[in-house]
């Protein structure tokens, strides 16, 4: 929301979905238009319009099972960590 009010307006925001099939149906069928990430967006009959100068970005996640991660999944996390650390 605060990318929104940043870029100059007020998202409506009617409806929350839980996964990207979701929206996309949404899209679609015409009930809906959406800001996502332009890689995401590869349905026929959807227009994904670049938006230019604006303050949204994409957030990306690591992820691993919250129980288990190996030797090697413990270092490579903790690269990612150090690496985005100091961006």
């Amino acid at each position: 929301m605060t990318a929104c009010q940043k870029d100059g307006y007020k998202a409506k925001i009617k409806k929350e979905v839980d996964n990207l099939d979701e929206l996309i149906l949404l899209v679609v069928l015409g009930e809906a238009s959406a800001i996502a990430g332009s890689k995401l967006i590869k349905e026929k009959g959807i227009v994904a319009v670049p938006i230019n100068k604006t303050h949204h970005n994409p957030s990306y996640v690591l992820a691993y099972q919250e129980n288990h991660i190996s030797n090697l999944g413990t270092k490579f996390l903790s690269y990612i960590k150090d690496y985005f650390g100091t961006l």
